[in-house]
This record gives C-alpha cells, sequence and structure tokens, in this order.
C-alpha cells in the first residue's frame, strides 16, 4: 500500500493499492487494477476513478468491495464512501483503488495487475518560469518497459517544488525522497506511467563538507562526489553525484565486501543513511568506519554488471598510524581544531592499550590518558577530576588538542633507572588540568616509572603521576595511576617529593623487528641522572644515538650549560669502548678525557659559571630541500680552552662543510691557531683540523635520519 500526503488533520491514514496484494472481488468477477492517484484539493484529496472503472475497497479478509458511483470523502468523524444505496464511516485507516470489469470472454485477471509498461522512464519536462530541463538525468530505467525510473537533478538543483531531491517510480508510483526528513516519502502526483517534472535552482545550493573516503573501479570518478545542504540530515549534508553518474557505496564491514548502487546518502551522527538505486522507502545504514568508502559511475554503466573495485586503500582523510595493540583505536578525525597525528601508544599488548599525546598536546575531551585493560571497555583518566568514566569499546574514538605545558610543581630528583633498562629523565612532560596543574607523563617511546626506595619492589610503571592539592589532609601529595590500571590510585604520601623517571619502551612491533639472538650492545644511550644540587637534566639531550640496540651514543648539554664537573662540553661512546668528553680546559694536546668504562654513565648538566660569547666570525651553509637551513641555532660560545667553540642548541646536531665541500655531521668545534678543531659525531680522538678561512657551519635537527646532504 501507498500512503498518500495530505495537510489536512481529519484526512489522515489514507492509502492506495499498489497492485503487490492478491485482493479478489466479492462477487467474483473479473477486473483489472487501475492505478489512479488522487487529486489534493483543500487540503483532502478527491478521488475519481477513469472512465470505466469503479472504487474499490477492502471488505472481509482477502475481499475487495468494487461499486459504481461510489464516492469518498472526509470530515472530523472521519472517512466516508457513500453511494446512492448506502453511506459507510470508516474511522480507521482507508485503503482505496480504481478497478475495471474485464469482458466476460477475458480470462481471469487478478486485480492486482499492473502494466509493467508503466513508470517507464516516461517524463516530459515542466515549463515553469525557472525549470531547467537540461539540468534533470535518469539515474536509472533507460527504456520504456523497464517497469522502474529514478531521477535527479545536476548539483545546485532540486524538483520543482522544492520538496525532493529524488524521484522514484515503484509498482506504478512515482514518490520523491524528502529534502526535510529522513526515511520519508513524498507521493509525488501526476498521471499514471509518466510524471511531468523539472530542475529549479535549490534555495540553499551550498555545499557541506564530510570526513569521507573515497575508492577507485573501473568505471568510478569519485571527483563527482557532492555534499548538498540538508535540513533532513542531523549533519545538515546528504552525499550524492553530480549530472549523469550515481552514487555507489562501498561497506567494507560486511563479509564479503558489498557495493550498494544507490540515490543519496543522508550523514547522521556516526552512519549513512542510503537509498538504494530504484527504492527511496527502503533505506539502508552504513556506519562511519574506516571501511566506508564512496565514488560515483557513469549513469550509462551496466547494471545487470557488478561493480569491480579496483583500489580501496586511498582515504580522503588520511588516519593517522596505528600501531598494532590488543585494543586497536580509531582516531577522531571529525574535528578540525585537533590533531589525531599526536596520538600514540604508550603500551600494548594482548587486550591492553594506553593512549596518550605528544608533547604540547593532551587527549581531546581533557583527558590525561586512556587504557583499555580487558579487551572491551576503554577507561579515561580526566585531567579535570579524579573520576575513571568509561567509553563503549566499539564506538570509542580518539583525538589530540594543543595543551601548553606547564607546571606548578617542580618534581625532586629523578629516580635510578630498574636494572637492564634504559631512561631519559629529559623525556618527563607536563599536562596541565584542573584536577592537578602538574600531570606527569613521557614522551613518544617512553614508560613512566617511578622509583620508592623503601618499598619491596620499589619500580612500579606509572600511566601518569598527578599532584593533588586536596590529598593528605589538605597538606597536598603525589598519586599515581599504575601502567594499564583503569580505576586503582597509588598515594605517595609525600606532601612535595616525588622520583620519576622515562624507561625506554620497546613495542611488540619494534621487538619484532630486533633479530633474534642479538646480544645488546654497550653504550645504546643508557644513562642515569646525576642528582647534583645544581643539575638539571631537562638541559641534557641526545646528540646521536637512539634505541637499546645501537653502538654509538652522543650527549650533549643546553646553552650556558656543561656537563657536571666542569670538564667537557660533550661526552659520547663508541663500540661500548668507554665514555669520552671532548676537553674544555687548555694545557694539554689531549683532545678527549676518558669518563666512564661502563656501559652506562652517571651524568647532568649544569650551569656555565661565567659564560662567554664567540667574538669570532664564522660563515654559513644551506642543504638541498631545506634539510640543514637550521644555521640559527648554532651556539658560538667560549670556554678557557679557546675563544669559540661552536655547538647547537637543545634537539639539533652540528654540520660542517669543508673546503672540499664534503658535509661533516659534528659535536662541535674548537677554535685553536686560526683553525677549528672538529670533532665528527661519535669521535672523540680522531678530529679534524679545518682552517678558519673554508668552514662554514649549520645545524640540523637531531632525530632526522642520517641521509646524504647535498650543499647549496
Amino acid at each position: 500500500a501507498v500512503p498518500v500526503k495530505v495537510t489536512d488533520p481529519a484526512c489522515t491514514g489514507l492509502q492506495l493499492f499498489d497492485g503487490s496484494e492478491p485482493i479478489v472481488a466479492a462477487n467474483a468477477a473479473a477486473y483489472q487494477f487501475i492505478p489512479t492517484v488522487p487529486s489534493i484539493v483543500a487540503g483532502k484529496p478527491v478521488f475519481v476513478c477513469p472512465s470505466g472503472a469503479a472504487l474499490g475497497y477492502p471488505q472481509g479478509e482477502k475481499k475487495l468491495s468494487i461499486e459504481p458511483d461510489l464516492k469518498l470523502s472526509c470530515d472530523s468523524a472521519g472517512w466516508w464512501l457513500k453511494s446512492p444505496n448506502r453511506v459507510d464511516g470508516l474511522i480507521n485507516t482507508v485503503k482505496i483503488g480504481c478497478f475495471k470489469e474485464l469482458p466476460t470472454s477475458s480470462p481471469p485477471a487478478p486485480v492486482s495487475t499492473v502494466p509493467k509498461t508503466a513508470c517507464g522512464c516516461w517524463f516530459e519536462p515542466s515549463t515553469c518560469r525557472s525549470c531547467d530541463s537540461q539540468k534533470l538525468f535518469v539515474l536509472e530505467g533507460q527504456g520504456a518497459t523497464s517497469g522502474q525510473c529514478t531521477l535527479g537533478c545536476a548539483n545546485g538543483y532540486i524538483f520543482e517544488g522544492g520538496e525532493v531531491n529524488m524521484i522514484s517510480c515503484q509498482r506504478g508510483y512515482w514518490f520523491g525522497s524528502s529534502r526535510s526528513q529522513t526515511n520519508v516519502t513524498v507521493p509525488y502526483f501526476g498521471p499514471f506511467g509518466y510524471i511531468t517534472a523539472s530542475c529549479v535552482p535549490a534555495p540553499t545550493p551550498a555545499k557541506c563538507a564530510l570526513p569521507y573516503s573515497t575508492f577507485e573501479c573501473e568505471r568510478c570518478d569519485a571527483s563527482k562526489l557532492i555534499g548538498l545542504a540538508s535540513s533532513k540530515s542531523s549533519l545538515g549534508c546528504v552525499l550524492a553525484c553530480d549530472k549523469d553518474y550515481r552514487l555507489l557505496v562501498l561497506d567494507g564491514s560486511k563479509t564479503p565486501t558489498i557495493v550498494i548502487r544507490a540515490q543519496e546518502a543522508v550523514a547522521e551522527s556516526g552512519f549513512f543513511t542510503v537509498y538504494p538505486l530504484g527504492d527511496v522507502k527502503n533505506t539502508t545504514i552504513v556506519y562511519w568506519t574506516n571501511m566506508d568508502k564512496y565514488s560515483c559511475e557513469p549513469v550509462t554503466a551496466d547494471l545487470s554488471v557488478p561493480v569491480k573495485v579496483i583500489d580501496t586503500t586511498t582515504p580522503t582523510v588520511p588516519p593517522p598510524p596505528v600501531e598494532a595493540c590488543g585494543c586497536p583505536y580509531t582516531a577522531d578525525v571529525s574535528n578540525p581544531a585537533y590533531d589525531s597525528t599526536k596520538l600514540f601508544t604508550a603500551d600494548t599488548g594482548t587486550n591492553r592499550c594506553t593512549l596518550q599525546c605528544d608533547e604540547g598536546y593532551r587527549l581531546a575531551g581533557a583527558m590525561s590518558s586512556v587504557a583499555c585493560k580487558d579487551g572491551k571497555t576503554w577507561y579515561y583518566q580526566k585531567a579535570d577530576n579524579g573520576t575513571h568514566p568509561s567509553y563503549d569499546f566499539t564506538k570509542a574514538s580518539f583525538s589530540c588538542e594543543a595543551m601548553p605545558a606547564t607546571c606548578g610543581r617542580s618534581i625532586a630528583l629523578a629516580g635510578p633507572c630498574r636494572p637492564g633498562k634504559e631512561c631519559s629523565p629529559s623525556n618527563i612532560r607536563w599536562i596541565k588540568g584542573a584536577k592537578s596543574n602538574c600531570i606527569l607523563t613521557c614522551q613518544r617511546g617512553y614508560q613512566l616509572v617511578h622509583y620508592a626506595k623503601d618499598a619491596v619492589n620499589p619500580w612500579t610503571l606509572l600511566q601518569e603521576a598527578y599532584y593533588d592539592q586536596s590529598a593528605y589532609s589538605g597538606a597536598g601529595g603525589w598519586k599515581g595511576i599504575p601502567l594499564g590500571e583503569t580505576a586503582s590510585t597509588i598515594n605517595y604520601n609525600q606532601a612535595t617529593v616525588i622520583t620519576p623517571n622515562c624507561e625506554r619502551y620497546v613495542s611488540p612491533a619494534e621487538q619484532a623487528k630486533i633479530p633474534p639472538n642479538t646480544e645488546k650492545k654497550l653504550c645504546g644511550c643508557p644513562y642515569d641522572f646525576s642528582g647534583c644540587p645544581r643539575c638539571q637534566y631537562k638541559q641534557l639531550f641526545r646528540i646521536d644515538g637512539f634505541g637499546d640496540f645501537n653502538d654509538r651514543c652522543t650527549l650533549g648539554c643546553g646553552k650556558g650549560y656543561m656537563f657536571e664537573g666542569g670538564l667537557v662540553n660533550m661526552l659520547s661512546c663508541k663500540k661500548g669502548q668507554g665514555w669520552w668528553g671532548s676537553r674544555r680546559n687548555p694545557g694539554t694536546n689531549i683532545p678527549a678525557i676518558i669518563m666512564g668504562t661502563g656501559d652506562k654513565i652517571t651524568t647532568s648538566c649544569v650551569p656555565v659559571p661565567t659564560p662567554g660569547t664567540c667574538s669570532v666570525q664564522y660563515a654559513t651553509f644551506t642543504c638541498a630541500n631545506n634539510q640543514c637551513a637550521h644555521f640559527k641555532y648554532i651556539v658560538p660560545l667560549s670556554s678557557p680552552r679557546s675563544p669559540c667553540v661552536l655547538s647547537c642548541d637543545n634537539g639539533y646536531r652540528l654540520l660542517v662543510l669543508d673546503s672540499s665541500r664534503k658535509v661533516i655531521r659534528a659535536q662541535e668545534a674548537v677554535l685553536e691557531e686560526g683553525s677549528f678543531i672538529v670533532y665528527p659525531l661519535g669521535e672523540m680522538q680522531n678530529t679534524i683540523s679545518i682552517p678558519t678561512k673554508v668552514i662554514k657551519f649549520s645545524c640540523e635537527a637531531a632525530l632526522l635520519t642520517m641521509n646524504e646532504l647535498t650543499p647549496l
């Protein structure tokens, strides 16, 4: 049955036969169903059957009463069927249709018979003032006897009347997909078998932007996708295709993957409501995942041939890299103010996962961290209170928001590293929140570890630690969330003291890349932080050597700092042969001093007592692809040994260009007797002397891969 749209509230509940129901006439005569659409006058339907046909309505189960001169009307009391011989009041839903008696010589025919030549894309263009028939096109149903037809308008246009985006004919009736309500169809009235329609400019032809992915097939053209502004979408957006193309929806969540030929897809919160081709009444739901994709195909494409997908891996909005873990996470790319590429996994394994954000960011929604422990539910720590809310595992998505790294509390000395582990206290970072303006975590590639001297197990890996001003009877103190835990807290009962460190974290994916039976090399940049009164571990940074299995490591101090003891500017370990430092003091020709012979060194940076500035002029250079254009980070200082010592600031390493235009990666360059003594990266004993007239300097980021550099 087909509902009839009326505006008079007293005339609701009218339905038309659509020829699909096996109903026979009560008088046993043979009738043929004649599809007829009523006219709407003053909000009420006026139903008149064609000549030779009579009105029929149900009378008992699967029986039809067909009477000549039967009239239909409605008022506040309900529906009325009237004829010269009867008056029946029908309060409930009314279902009617027109039927023509067949000649007695004709073979019996069921009343549900519908001429299949109806609705075969017979349409005539309207001639209204703003109508443009050139914008009208056929999405399907090329033949006059196809029995099905779908019409659309080009981008920026809608159908005459302004109520619908698409028009489709099914079982002899024309329907349109409502522009204002999802899953609501609008009967499109007109003579049976063909329709008079055209396209007019949309009142608000503005486009809308949606985060969606595309795919390719043999005849696809994703550039024809358009976003139509529409009030029927909760997000104000409907996805369709431009003139002479129809929409393709790939639902990768199904097994096997299916491609739906569609008229349009209405954007809702978390899913699209898809109108399949030729059916505006039976919609389907496709959820927003990384497996739903969209494209367009020409309307001339053969509908009997399945769509052959070529590539479904190229998204229009690239997702951030996701590290494998027991709880795969979904990145939230819906808000342009957030940056999901700053997400990283702080811990992963079977049925567990902990997410955090890079320096200067926190999890969107004022979260400091989020963890999945049981493989089913995500639990997040609020940065603004101490509760432990949860997300449904299947619906959680995450991103990062910018947040200044501030801390109202200074931590005490960094704790020692666990035996056999590599630590870097300079990787401790701060997150600001209302529950504490000092929430401690570690940067990407590290896990927070806390050392408690008198405990049975003194080391605890933490998801985060934070200073609670109201804890311990108002005295304030530190609390910790164990790594991977969802609702437990460790109370340290210390008003102002905490001894954390950042321990190198090797994920299962990274561990799998390490060759089996690989012996750990000495000097893979493991070091312990020294706790002297003037030590500033934040000023300590790596120039070279990242990872447990490297055989070298070079450490430096920030501008205005030197290594504890005041003897050296740089520390370097090569092939596990001991730690050496570049000499700061005069009086010997030995360029380096042995500082340690083990695999680890305990050190830190302290302020230079009287820092001097280099007054010697020096030349700079750049490289192709802007790889070494950071000469502004050169630090020109003096030392007791030399009036000019050049290095690079925290996070950068020195580049030296010699007379042969060879680029040398270096630790520092020390001016002595008209030449610079250059300490190549990883070398302390084999220095290079280059005259001041030919040498040039620059800096590169210390984290960059050491590719070949081309000086300009």
